[in-house]
């Protein structure tokens, strides 16, 4: 190797010529430039991208909000019907139990009505029978005669 030892420039054998160091220092500036504008996309696209996904997060959040919330509305419309079944039922119960005990009542009307009457018949017979009892042993004590 030959170097020229002249006091800013020297040569290798290939004849190149060092480069002034403002030109390094220039590269090495751009370099970084490139380097730093490449992060700056890269972390924008990435706050892009989070962002996206919290817009989907927020969307799945806000469906299933919503389903939810459907639910929810469904539960309470069919406690609400159940609810009403349940009293539809209970004043059918209640309107037939009154209607047995009205049966009954009246049965028992219709009984001691019955009973009344038997018995009215039987004191008339009672009172026959005794009317016969007496006419037999008037007619006994006739014929005796």
């Amino acid at each position: 190797m030959e170097f020229n030892l002249s006091r800013r420039n020297y040569k290798i054998d290939n004849d190149e010529k060092e480069k002034p160091a403002n030109h390094n220092i220039e590269e090495i500036t751009e370099n970084f430039k490139q380097v730093v504008e490449e992060e700056l996309v890269n972390q924008n696209e990435n706050a892009n991208i989070e962002e996206m996904e919290k817009k989907e997060d927020i969307k799945e959040t806000k469906g299933t909000e919503v389903k939810l919330h459907e639910q929810i509305h469904e539960s309470n419309d069919d406690n609400k019907k159940n609810e009403t079944k349940m009293e539809e039922e209970m004043k059918e119960h209640t309107k037939a139990k009154v209607e047995e005990s009205q049966e009954v009542m009246s049965a028992k009307i219709e009984f001691k009505s019955m009973d009344k009457v038997s018995n009215e018949k039987e004191k008339e017979e009672d009172k026959n029978s005794g009317a016969f009892e007496f006419i037999n042993e008037l007619l006994k004590i006739y014929k005796k005669r």
